[in-house]
């Protein structure tokens, strides 16, 4: 694994086993053939990696998987991610159970967009509430 944090920001959780740190909180972070559970940076490059939690500003990931991606920019290439939230998105041949995004260039296949999470909540919420609403019905009368 190689991690290249900015000299002044190491990684905390290191276990001296080499196993990925917990946390990395720096300004730039680069993971080569690595992982780490949250990152929180300004620019993060992960390649043939991952993470499961990345908050950042700048989000670039190539042949990797993130369980949650938090961006305003992010480029994604062949690779897995089961949330990504980003104000714009560029991606090739990228899978995503949830994406979320104001901006989408490029090839991603997810299984819930915004509209569909939309549209399948307000499904949920009317059968509810019919259901709700026939029980309030039938106890009124018994």
């Amino acid at each position: 694994m190689t991690m290249f944090p900015t000299p002044s920001d190491p990684p905390s959780g290191q276990n001296g086993h080499g196993s990925a740190p917990a946390d990395v909180d720096a300004d730039r972070v680069v993971i080569q053939q690595g992982g780490a559970q949250n990152v929180r940076a300004n620019h993060v490059e992960i390649r043939q990696g991952g993470a499961a939690m990345i908050t950042a500003e700048d989000v670039h990931v190539h042949e990797g998987g993130v369980a949650l991606a938090l961006a305003n920019q992010a480029v994604l290439q062949n690779t897995q991610a089961a949330v990504i939230a980003a104000r714009n998105l560029q991606a090739e041949a990228t899978r995503s159970v949830l994406l979320l995004a104001g901006r989408v260039e490029g090839n991603v296949s997810t299984v819930i967009s915004a509209p569909v999470a939309l549209a399948a909540g307000a499904t949920a919420g009317a059968i509810l509430g019919l259901i709700f609403g026939l029980l309030s019905l039938l106890k009124r009368k018994v």
